[in-house]
């Protein structure tokens, strides 16, 4: 196997976002604002790449209570394909890409409205993150360490030929559902989230987690044309920082904080 055959991209949507707190997986750590110490990985290298990704059709809500963060941690949805046509589930389950790779003006163009106080240019289907360029053995310590487990080992071969390109490695726990996103410059491009009730979707994330996560946006797309005000207004697009954190104007200004 050479060594680009042994890559893989990580593609995160919360916390993992911000290149600081991503590294704690990596290299052993607390993040800042975070409560439980990560061992690390066997491998401590840095990450060799990280590019800004949208996912597709894969909205970001919050459930669960992590005892990292003191509150709701992010997910993206897997059990909506009720709201989808026939042509789209066909897409969504079979056909990859489920992400794309953010140029600078798609960035800037599709969200240009969110330098004002509004929230009307996102909704809750939009999700953007980054992925990260690392090796197999460093992706299989990170989903270890997310659902609290010793060890695991990826097949990709298997998880690739399932029909939603997901697989279920680890059903009692809350990040064990691996996704097979599709491929970037030849390699594989990978993700986790889980299964959560409706009724338990929309459960207060800390602020110490948000602000996590905006200043991983903001470290991503700032060089893309987003404000501090825009990352504000695409979190509050979810459902669970609007009932939560109701006046937008308070929890933008909390927010930035960071």
């Amino acid at each position: 196997m050479s060594d680009t055959d042994d890559l893989v991209w990580y593609a995160s949507y919360g916390s993992n976002i911000r290149l600081e707190r991503f590294l704690c997986y990596l290299q052993g750590g607390t993040p800042e604002g975070g409560f439980v110490h990560c061992p690390g990985a066997r491998d401590r290298s840095a990450p060799r790449e990280a590019l800004p990704i949208r996912f597709l059709r894969l909205p970001m809500y919050f459930a669960q209570f992590g005892r990292r963060w003191k509150g709701a941690v992010a997910f993206v949805d897997i059990d909506q394909s009720a709201t989808f046509t026939a042509a789209e589930e066909h897409d969504r389950c079979v056909v990859a890409p489920r992400f794309e790779v953010v140029p600078s003006s798609a960035a800037s163009d599709s969200s240009s409205a969110a330098r004002s106080s509004s929230t009307a240019e996102f909704t809750r289907a939009d999700t953007f993150g980054r992925m990260y360029l690392i090796t197999r053995e460093q992706f299989n310590d990170l989903v270890a360490q997310e659902n609290f487990v010793p060890d695991f080992a990826l097949d990709l071969n298997e998880l690739k030929e399932t029909r939603e390109h997901m697989h279920n490695c680890f059903p009692s726990h809350w990040y064990g559902v691996v996704l097979y996103l599709g491929e970037h410059a030849g390699q594989p491009v990978l993700s986790f989230t889980g299964h959560n009730p409706a009724e338990e979707r929309a459960l207060r994330p800390s602020m110490n987690y948000l602000r996590t996560i905006a200043s991983g946006l903001y470290q991503t797309y700032e060089p893309l044309g987003w404000t501090r005000q825009q990352v504000a207004a695409y979190l509050y697009a979810r459902q669970a920082v609007q009932q939560h954190y109701p006046e937008f104007e308070a929890f933008a200004a909390e927010l930035k904080e960071w």
